[in-house]
């Protein structure tokens, strides 16, 4: 079972039909390994050992068609350190989210393509066999 600290579905801010789904996940690399300066490290590690998990962690976006929870794509970001979950998803001050949120949003679109050509087959089969 994957651990998962936070997880927060939202509306797609611009396509209706669209949800998101952020979780932040365990970081596997270490901060001693992303940052140059030591005080940075420590002040990652204490945070993180005090307060909470928010301060070292993946993002996980996950962009999917609301009913079809199979039609999804996703982009991943790690190493990220945020005072709370909340301040790395807050759309209107959040750049690394929305760039997340657009590249799975475009990863989405072969998966929509093959979807809606499947559906216009079956429909046309269906009007076959209505007409017939």
């Amino acid at each position: 079972m994957k651990t998962v600290y936070y997880s927060k579905t939202l509306e797609h801010p611009s396509i209706e039909g669209l949800e998101i789904i952020f979780e932040a996940l365990p970081e596997l690399e270490s901060p001693e390994d992303h940052f140059s300066e030591r005080e940075d490290v420590e002040s990652v590690l204490t945070k993180s050992e005090c307060l909470s998990n928010s301060y070292w962690f993946s993002a996980k976006v996950t962009v999917r068609l609301i009913g079809f929870p199979e039609v999804s794509a996703h982009d991943f970001l790690g190493c990220c350190s945020y005072e709370t979950f909340e301040e790395f998803h807050q759309y209107e001050n959040a750049d690394y989210f929305r760039d997340m949120v657009d590249t799975a949003t475009g990863e989405l679109v072969p998966q929509l393509s093959r979807l809606l050509g499947s559906i216009e087959h079956v429909l046309t089969c269906c009007e076959e066999k209505a007409g017939a």
